[in-house]
């Protein structure tokens, strides 16, 4: 079991099915187990999207737990 806070335990699988899917990106158990335990995934590579776009982010929960991308910053010269 993935303990999400002290006070509730939810099933490894059940956090899977909630989060395996982002923006046609499946994720991998790795990856959710460190976004439940950590709060915060590495750079995942390969999200899409809505239109149709691809673009890496790190995925992380919101003061709601909502599940939420980062972004890494940018490199390069900063426009002017």
């Amino acid at each position: 079991m993935v303990h999400v806070s002290n006070a509730t335990r939810v099933p490894f699988q059940v956090l899977a099915t909630i989060f395996r899917n982002k923006s046609e990106k499946q994720l991998t158990d790795k990856q959710i187990t460190e976004l439940v335990t950590t709060g915060k995934t590495a750079l995942i590579k390969g999200f899409k999207s809505r239109n149709g776009k691809v673009f890496d982010a790190s995925l992380a929960f919101d003061e709601q737990f909502n599940v939420t991308f980062v972004f890494p910053e940018k490199k390069g010269k900063p426009k002017k």
